[in-house]
């Protein structure tokens, strides 16, 4: 006789859960500037309180945040408050959290969509902006690198529920060499994020695991995912891990409008703005000016 069942993904899990979500039911809380959590259109330049929990469901085999897995990290907390929150990759399935959390101005989310479709309805209801994350484009490349094929299934279905409810999103794309960088899956996912929506930002990611034998995404690929994206015709395109470099900034008619260095944003044509879909206030090297 099961004592529970979790609803939160489409595991279903009865008693023990596979992502330990009922092991360790604490958070770990940090400072972040926004920029190194990948949005680049929400509440730019800001810090905003970043809310982890431990384990995950989609099981990645070579995870890019590891410690989520280290047990004493994390702590009990009735309430968490801040004037921008946002939850962790892997906290999604914490919907629990939605109860505890105050914030001042808004909640994020940045989630790889492997949840049911009732617990998304939650996160829609309560969240303001989202981050939906891929790790690849084709059932091939989700068997490989997770637990579960179908997962791409899945973010696709939250990804177009999002846009469908007219929820302010950007997009990640994690590039893996040998595994989700063949150009024609580039290609095919670029082309579907189009069809939505050519003004969603979206992100090209490198893959880095600190504990995984798997090379980090070379530079060449990453470009290649870049010039793949832009030549389709999205609009805002970026590549996250450099420190400076135009793939970077942000452009409206090929003029430069909003350059990032390292986490840094400086504003450089404040007049075109209002033409760039932005959420939330923009903080230029300390000070709010829109």
């Amino acid at each position: 006789m099961a004592f529970f069942k979790c609803i939160a993904c489409p595991f279903e899990c009865n008693d023990v859960s596979i992502c330990g979500k009922f092991l360790v039911p604490g958070v770990k809380l940090s400072t972040k500037k926004i920029e190194e959590l990948g949005f680049y259109h929400v509440y730019p330049g800001n810090y905003v309180l970043f809310v982890e929990t431990f384990g995950c469901n989609l099981g990645c085999k070579d995870c890019l945040y590891p410690h989520i897995f280290a047990k004493g990290l994390f702590e009990i907390r009735e309430s968490i408050e801040g004037d921008v929150v946002i939850l962790s990759c892997n906290s999604g399935k914490n919907y629990e959290l939605l109860d505890k959390i105050k914030v001042r101005k808004a909640l994020g989310l940045i989630t790889h969509g492997f949840l049911n479709q009732e617990i998304l309805k939650k996160y829609v209801e309560k969240t303001d902006f989202f981050m939906i994350v891929f790790f690849g484009f084709s059932k091939g490349s989700y068997a490989h690198l997770t637990i579960s094929r179908s997962a791409l299934k899945y973010a696709k279905e939250a990804t177009k529920f999002l846009v469908k409810n007219d929820k302010f999103l950007e997009i990640r794309y994690v590039v893996v060499e040998h595994v989700n960088d063949r150009k024609d899956e580039l290609k095919a996912f670029f082309e579907w994020v189009l069809n939505l929506d050519d003004s969603i930002p979206v992100h090209i990611k490198r893959f880095y695991s600190p504990e995984s034998n798997r090379a980090p995404t070379r530079n060449e690929k990453l470009f290649l995912a870049y010039k793949i994206a832009k030549e389709i015709g999205l609009r805002y395109v970026y590549i996250d891990d450099l420190f400076k470099h135009e793939a970077k900034n942000t452009y409206y008619g090929g003029k430069l409008v909003i350059e990032r260095i390292g986490d840094e944003t400086k504003i450089i044509s404040p007049e075109l703005l209002e033409k760039i879909p932005i959420y939330g206030e923009i903080r230029n090297y300390g000070g709010i000016i829109a």
